[in-house]
């Protein structure tokens, strides 16, 4: 139910912005158009770094040396699939620029196809973080997914009423007008629920997927939000607004990611461990990462460790980790992964340690 929901809410967020056409006047003015795409293109970029490749290098940082690799191959591909998309589909900016082959189509029906367009990566985007939510191994909390969503759903209000006004001035009347809006974000939800299923058949793939779905986005947002946003005069107004619409993003994220004065740290040779610690809360740290800077002293009101255990032993890196560093206070708390056998569902276990007198 949680998954149902969480895919509903950006195209919920469509469908209000296609409701403002019984509202607002036939026509939206130049300024606020650019208010509306650059606040949409804000919350778009912070949602690819925060909500999407972050958690994929974050998950990847078992590989060392090349953990950037899954991060950077499904970013590009990403980059790719929307380039593809862009040149196969017939649509029109609302510079009234065409793209795409040349067909007969309607100059509305260009404009719905321009923002479903738009609407895929979005899609994407929230379905492989509720995937990877699904699948326990991509350092993702209810609370981020939950915050992608909503952030999707805030920049899409905007979009809505964007894709319907224009259809308004086009003669369109207001009923029609508001049932192709609402179309046009029906993709959103088709495209996150086929992400599920495909991130559901490959869990390995999860960190290329987030970072796909990045890249997707991040075309978007180059190719056709910031030109319309930034030409022509008033483009100022469009600055200001996509540094709002980041900074919402980047807060709405952070609910997923600190839930107190607690510090977990957690060794990331398998991704379960950075779920965990996810599902936990507090501020995570990544032990090959400190290991590698060198820091000797970890610091919060409450300290915890997320590891496997392997043949009733820590990892060795682990071992070498709490013997070498300093915790203040003493390790308050551990949460084990322990299997009973090969093959077996993992069980966790956890106890409290008390600090020494």
């Amino acid at each position: 139910m949680e998954t149902v929901m969480g895919i509903l809410i950006p195209f919920f967020g469509t469908s209000l912005g296609a409701a403002m056409v019984f509202f607002l006047k036939k026509n939206i003015s130049t300024s606020l158009q650019k208010i509306l795409t650059g606040f949409a293109a804000g919350v778009m970029v912070a949602a690819s770094f925060w909500s999407l490749l972050q958690p994929a290098l974050e998950s990847s940082e078992h590989m060392g040396m090349l953990s950037f690799l899954p991060a950077a191959i499904g970013f590009l591909i990403g980059v790719g699939f929307l380039l593809l998309l862009d040149e196969v589909t017939p649509h029109m900016h609302f510079n009234n620029q065409d793209e795409g082959p040349r067909t007969g189509l309607k100059r509305t029906t260009k404009l719905i196809l321009a923002v479903t367009l738009h609407n895929i990566p979005e899609g994407m985007a929230v379905g492989v973080v509720y995937a990877g939510l699904r699948a326990g191994n991509a350092g993702i909390t209810g609370a981020g997914a939950l915050a992608l969503a909503l952030g999707i759903a805030i920049q899409n209000f905007p979009e809505g009423a964007i894709v319907s006004m224009p259809l308004r001035a086009e003669g369109m009347s207001k009923g029609k007008t508001f049932l192709f809006g609402v179309l046009s974000g029906v993709v959103e939800p088709i495209a996150a629920a086929v992400t599920i299923l495909a991130a559901s058949a490959v869990v390995p793939a999860m960190p290329y997927l987030l970072a796909f779905a990045a890249g997707a986005m991040m075309y978007v947002v180059v190719e056709e939000l910031i030109p319309e946003m930034s030409e022509g005069e008033h483009s100022n107004w469009g600055t200001i607004a996509f540094s709002l619409g980041f900074v919402l993003m980047m807060i709405l994220d952070q609910p997923g990611r600190w839930n107190g004065p607690m510090t977990i740290c957690y060794f990331t040779a398998t991704g379960n461990s950075l779920y965990v610690a996810g599902r936990i809360g507090g501020r995570l740290l990544s032990i090959p990462q400190l290991m590698r800077q060198e820091m000797i002293r970890i610091e919060d009101e409450a300290v915890g460790i997320v590891c496997p255990v392997y043949n009733v032993e820590f990892p060795m890196m682990v071992r070498e980790f709490i013997a070498e560093r300093t915790f203040i206070p003493t390790i308050s708390s551990w949460c084990l992964r322990m299997g009973k056998e090969s093959g077996r569902p993992l069980h966790m276990q956890s106890w409290r340690r008390r600090k020494p007198d």
